[in-house]
Order: structure tokens, then sequence, then C-alpha cells
């Protein structure tokens, strides 16, 4: 590897929320056991089942992870840029529990298990990290399974809210995903979502040009999302869509 190459790498592991308070001489010992790949748009990564001897990093682009259904897949984690995915099969020694595919042309950092493990006994700064990567990951399973009792407005209305920086309105976001994937994502079919962005369009809250979506309305967004009901606004189907899932 390249001095470029690992300056590279140890730059993009220092912008991970697991490793800013790793001390550098442990980061630049573990970025020389790091791979970085370069994935296209539809590589899998990994499959329900495979062995599996690290965890995952993407420096840019984008990555579902998801389990096969009847009629397709359910996603249940979209991964972005900053993020990490796996690394529960660091500690746990099993193969991996979801599928991992990349949706867009992505640029991706594996890390070893053994590399992980090493630091983990080096770096208390680093344990303490992981371990609150986990638990928030924990949290935000636990929230989402209780997402699932909600009206699929409810939910788009609390996905399309989150993607939008803090500052005021009207913003403009971009869908992260093809409708698809997203509507996998939310438990939905693609043709519920599309009427849930057509609902929330008619009521004034956002505007929607595409994959581009302007909020109109956050504070009606979030009062939608957390209470089931803004002001002007009815909140749709009350039974959650359990349709069958389709691939992208």
């Amino acid at each position: 590897m390249s001095g470029t190459d690992l300056g590279r790498i140890e730059g993009i592991l220092r912008n991970l929320p697991i490793f800013r308070h790793t001390t550098a001489e442990h980061l630049t010992e573990l970025a020389r056991s790091v791979h970085a790949l370069r994935a296209r748009r539809g590589t899998v990564l990994y499959s329900r089942g495979d062995a599996a001897h690290g965890f995952y990093a993407v420096a840019y682009g984008m990555v579902k992870l998801f389990v096969p259904a009847s009629n397709g897949e359910r996603v249940l984690r979209l991964v972005g840029a900053g993020e990490t995915f796996g690394e529960p099969v660091v500690f746990m020694a099993r193969p991996y529990p979801l599928s991992a595919q990349t949706i867009v042309d992505s640029l991706l950092l594996f890390l070893p298990s053994k590399a992980v493990l090493g630091m983990v006994d080096q770096d208390a700064q680093f344990a303490r990290g992981l371990l609150a990567a986990l638990s928030q990951r924990v949290h935000d399973f636990v929230a989402d399974l209780e997402s699932q009792s909600h009206t699929c407005v409810q939910r788009l209305a609390s996905m399309l809210e989150s993607l939008a920086p803090p500052g005021s309105e009207p913003v403009r976001v971009v869908l992260p995903a093809s409708k698809t994937v997203l509507a996998s994502r939310l438990g939905v079919t693609k043709a519920t979502l599309s009427r849930a962005l057509a609902h929330l369009q008619s009521a004034g809250l956002i505007t929607v040009e595409r994959r581009a979506i302007t909020l109109r309305s956050r504070d009606r967004l979030l009062e939608l999302a957390q209470y089931g009901h803004a002001t002007g606004v009815d909140p749709g189907e009350h039974t959650p869509d359990r349709a069958a899932h389709h691939p992208a």
C-alpha cells in the first residue's frame, strides 16, 4: 500500500464516529490492515449465511442490507457515507445474518475482524466508540420496530424529515435510493409509497420533483411522524401495508 493510499484510508477512518477518539498511532496501525474496495452499483458484498471475517465502512455511496422475502426482498437498512455495517459479527463469530449490496457506485473499506479485535485490546477509547455504535444500532432497531405500527404516511414523514440538515425551511432533500428500495425499507409497496408522497404533497407539506423533495413545513412533518396527525393533514391509511416486496 502506498503512502498516499494509507493516508487516504486513515482520513476516512478518522471521520467515522467509532474512531474519533482513537489515537493516531493505533489508527495508522489499523489502516495497514484495511482493504479499500471500489464497488459498482449492484455489487453483492456478501450474502446471508456467508462466513464473516470483518465489517465494512462506507466512504461514499450507499449499501442496502436485506433479507429474502417471498416475492423479492425486505430492505432492513440503508447505509450511507460515514456509516459502518456488519460490526456485530466481529464478536459473534457467526455468518452474516443479512445480505449486503451496493445500490450506487461506492467506495468501501473492509476492516478484518482480527485487526479490529486487536484494536479493542489496545485502545479503550476505540472499544468505547465501538460499543456506542452497537448501542445506537440497538436503539435504532427498537425505534424501527415501534414504527411498524405507524401508517406509511407517518413513516415517510419521519424519513423525509431525517434527511434534512438542521436549518430553516423550505429545504430540498434528495431521496437516497429508488422508490422500490425505499418502499421495501418502509415495509410497503411502491404504489403505496407513491400514494403517500402524493398525500403529503396535496397537504402542502412537500413538493415532489422526481427524487428531489422540497420540505415546506418541517414542523408539521415532524408532528405527523410523531403523533399521527398534524394541522390540516389526514394521516392516511391506519393499517400498515404488509404487502409483498419486490427487488430493486
